[in-house]
């Protein structure tokens, strides 16, 4: 019984609904049945309908044949290993199998000797009739330019708060949108920061806000110098409540220079410009603290 349902299984994904696989985008094809003439037999990996095969192949369920590519002769493809192009892999010795890919017009023959491709071995081209290849995973290498957008998308995304504490309770003070982007094509690192400050109380269960409060200033990368994260001065044990914070400013004895509008309590909005004492950023998560001081230092180091 068992072998009459994978049997069936594997002719209604063939002619009924064809089967897709993301190792192969953009192709049809089903899922092969190994060992399909024994009394034990399993459910194999995804084959193309263009692929060329033979019944006495291995393949394994998270495998992979696409393409015109052709596999015969009792070769094994194990693992998360793709076959594709114009490839052949054939022999009872020949074995294809963790990440490694065959593609292009490569040929693999196991015939007479055993012969391994495994890890993250990729090829597109060549003979491989004996012996074992391997290689690692190839990490793709930001450019520096990649570091800082990613630093620039995630301050962006970044709300910062600040509280105040009366004897057993805490008060929300503060919180702090920021707006960030880079203002000079020939040099990448010249960023532009405004935090958005508004004052924030929660009283009687709601929040009450008034006057904003934005500070603008230009920067390079280059000139700036990050503190490690720490535990905010407003620290409450009693609820174990725990602010973290980290701030950065320019290097030396050089001031940071910023443009602050904001409201009096009439309403009317005053300009003025200042040395700032650094940027800090304030999260009751240090996990979200963390991932930020880090983007900064990669975006800083990329610069330097």
């Amino acid at each position: 019984m068992k072998y009459l349902a994978i049997l069936l299984t594997a002719l209604l994904s063939t002619f009924v609904n064809a089967a897709t696989s993301p190792s192969c985008p953009g192709e049809e094809g089903y899922f092969y049945t190994n060992d399909r003439n024994t009394r034990n037999p399993s459910q194999g990996g995804f084959v193309s309908h263009d692929a060329d095969i033979s019944d006495n192949i291995w393949l394994g369920r998270n495998a992979a044949i696409c393409g015109f590519s052709t596999v015969s002769n009792g070769a094994r493809i194990t693992g998360r290993a793709v076959i594709c192009g114009d490839a052949l892999v054939k022999g009872r010795k020949a074995r294809v199998t963790g990440h490694a890919k065959v593609c292009g017009d490569a040929r693999v023959d196991g015939s007479k000797n055993e012969v391994v491709l495994t890890g993250h071995y990729e090829t597109f081209t060549g003979l491989y009739s004996s012996g074992t290849f391997t290689a690692k995973k190839k990490i793709k290498q930001q450019s520096n330019d990649e570091y800082i957008k990613e630093f620039l998308s995630a301050i962006n995304k970044f709300s910062s708060v600040a509280y105040t504490f009366t004897e057993k309770t805490r008060k929300l003070k503060t919180a702090s949108s920021y707006e960030a982007y880079q203002d000079n094509i020939k040099d990448s690192c010249e960023i532009v920061l405004t935090e958005i400050r508004k004052n924030k109380a929660l009283r009687d269960g709601r929040v009450a806000s008034w006057p904003k409060k934005f500070i603008k200033s230009r920067f390079n990368l280059r000139d700036i110098y990050i503190y490690n994260i720490s535990v905010s001065g407003n620290h409450f044990d009693y609820d174990k409540f725990d602010m973290y914070q980290f701030s950065f400013d320019l290097k030396g004895d050089k001031p940071l220079e910023g443009f602050v509008k904001k409201q009096d309590p009439d309403g009317a909005w005053q300009n003025d410009k200042k040395h700032l004492k650094g940027y800090w950023l304030f999260s009751e998560k240090k996990s979200r603290l963390q991932k930020l001081h880090v983007l900064l230092s990669k975006a800083v180091k990329a610069c330097n």
